[in-house]
């Protein structure tokens, strides 16, 4: 009843006002064959392009045989994706990788989470640890086609850290300009004492 099919949806089979069939033979292109009468169903789970599938009659009166070709083309969307960082719950975000392949639209089903950036690998900010499922939705604009995974993902609350770099260079270069310490939202106060770099060495050669 169509031609383009995606994976693991059945497609029916059907010969219109059929005249002077005793047998029907059904080969549908990936190995699989019936001899149920007409209308079959055949359900695809794998992608195949130019498929052939076939219909060879045999007539009542002289048992002739004739074969009709059927062009089916396949399709699979397969939605996928795998956690980058999920271990420690500081600062709370957690990076996921897309890994679909064969869609152009995405939707992200998130629970507990807020998305706070989209592309490839999007990050997730959840608001405390805990189990939270993640859905990702895949779909092929062109064809229809279209899959789904859900995955638990597992938050937990690591140790206070505190990450601040061992140098910086304030001359307006782009790089390192600026001293910028990581601390845990809950920590109150920080005192930073510089003490002056020395010259040690120097030598006009």
């Amino acid at each position: 009843d169509k031609s383009l099919v995606c994976t693991g949806d059945s497609i029916a089979f059907e010969l219109i006002n059929p005249v002077d069939v005793h047998q029907i033979h059904w080969d549908f292109g990936d190995g699989n064959t019936s001899n149920d009468i007409n209308p079959v169903h055949h359900v695809y789970f794998q992608q195949f392009e130019d498929l052939e599938a076939k219909a060879v009659l045999k007539s009542s009166e002289n048992g002739c045989a004739s074969t009709i070709i059927i062009p089916v083309n396949i399709f699979e969307v397969e939605a996928d994706f795998e956690v980058l960082e999920y271990s420690t719950y500081c600062p709370g975000e957690v990076l996921l990788v897309n890994l679909s392949s064969q869609a152009d639209e995405y939707n992200w089903n998130i629970e507990g989470g807020e998305l706070t950036s989209e592309g490839d690998t999007i990050g997730i900010q959840f608001p405390n640890e805990g189990q939270f499922e993640v859905i990702l939705s895949a779909k092929n604009t062109s064809n229809g086609c279209e899959d789904e995974i859900s995955r638990i993902i597992e938050v937990i609350k690591g140790e206070d850290v505190v990450i601040i770099p061992n140098l910086f260079t304030p001359n307006s270069d782009g790089e390192n300009d600026y001293f910028r310490a990581i601390i845990p939202s809950d920590f109150t106060g920080m005192t930073l004492k510089i003490s002056l770099a020395l010259s040690i060495f120097q030598s006009d050669i």
